[in-house]
């Protein structure tokens, strides 16, 4: 009967034993795991597109949208198409325009694009924001086009059609360098 008794404590002792083993291994495979940061987050935006200044009229449907980092000339991220003056949204359902990137892009400037041409960027209050790649960053960005002016095309008559570079023609017909046929009357 001795000998059964030593056997049962040797037997707790064993199962102490394994038990505390078993608890360590799961603790340190949980420490890295803990230690582990989430995946950072590639600055994610979206916001109004403006013709002219912040605040005025938006740009027509189906402009599209891309960011490009520091003086690249292949954009980052798809294109985004304006929709009723927007590129994105700010609810949770709605699609943004992610800016793929590195750790070595942290801090390079971001030029937004619309249809190819630069847009100033402001926060949602119109202040004028100079933007640079951060991840974790999901922001409201609103751009604005300068308005384009169109050339203004001007004819001038001439005072006189004697100075006007013509060769003359059979039949009293003078033809221009343009094109032109004046006729003698």
């Amino acid at each position: 009967m001795l000998r059964f008794k030593n056997l049962f404590r040797r037997g707790r002792a064993a199962s102490a034993a394994l038990a505390a083993a078993l608890a360590f291994l799961l603790l340190a495979g949980a420490i890295p795991a803990l230690a582990d940061s989430p995946p950072a987050v590639p600055p994610t935006f979206y916001g109004r597109v403006f013709q002219g200044s912040w605040g005025g009229p938006a740009v027509p449907d189906g402009a599209k949208v891309e960011v490009y980092v520091a003086d690249e000339t292949q954009p980052r991220g798809d294109a985004m198409a304006v929709s009723n003056g927007w590129y994105g949204g700010p609810l949770g359902t709605d699609p943004r325009y992610i800016v793929n990137g590195t750790d070595a892009d942290v801090g390079k400037s971001l030029i937004f694009k619309v249809d190819g041409e630069p847009a100033a960027t402001y926060d949602s209050n119109g202040q004028p924001l100079n933007l640079t790649f951060q991840f974790d960053q999901v922001q409201q960005v609103d751009l604005v086009l300068p308005d384009k002016v169109p050339p203004v095309l001007t004819q001038a008559k001439p005072a006189s059609l004697k100075d006007l570079p013509c060769q003359a023609a059979p039949g009293g017909r003078l033809h221009g360098r343009h094109g032109f046929r004046l006729e003698r009357q």
